[in-house]
């Protein structure tokens, strides 16, 4: 567990993050304002961990979460992060990511049942989900990207195509 006196211990002038096999508590979290960089590996996390995470790391340019568990909702607000790897083990409500500058995204998940992307910079995007039934999903100001996708029944490339051919019929 990780707590307000670990990050004390640990001191303000940290850029650089990353954990592994652990629990990981949030609710407490003190302000991080030099974390540039943050990795997490097999951790499990309170259902609000990436939005308080968030809140706490405004200076985040890389996150790259994986194995992640116990994550519900994930509301991540940047105008500095340029690439995330959002790899979460478990099912979240809601995965809602606004994201002006973030050029690579890597999507490896059960698809939530609301899924939000806004990164109009997005250059690289990797997805390995399904959309499962009742799941909404849009991708807002994403222009034309390099996708991947590695799922069977995953909608991302029709979407992304169907979105992008409508804007260059529109221009």
């Amino acid at each position: 567990m990780i707590d307000g006196d670990v990050c004390g211990f640990v001191g303000k002038g940290l850029r650089t993050l990353e954990l592994r096999n652990m629990y990981l508590d949030t609710n407490d979290l003190e302000e991080l304002p030099n974390v540039t960089s943050l990795t997490l590996r097999c951790i499990k996390v309170t259902d609000r961990a990436l939005t308080e995470i968030n809140e706490a790391m405004p200076a985040l340019e890389t996150m790259a979460l994986v194995s992640v568990f116990g994550v519900q909702e994930a509301k991540i607000v940047s105008s500095r992060m340029k690439v995330l790897c959002l790899g979460l083990s478990t099912s979240a409500r809601v995965v809602d990511l606004d994201l002006p500058r973030v050029e690579k995204l890597q999507l490896k998940m059960t698809c939530p049942e609301l899924l939000r992307v806004c990164a109009p910079n997005l250059m690289y995007v990797a997805v390995c989900m399904e959309k499962r039934e009742g799941a909404h999903v849009e991708f807002e100001q994403v222009r034309e990207a390099t996708a991947t996708s590695v799922s069977h029944r995953l909608i991302f490339k029709d979407f992304f195509l169907k979105k992008n051919n409508s804007s260059r019929e529109n221009a």
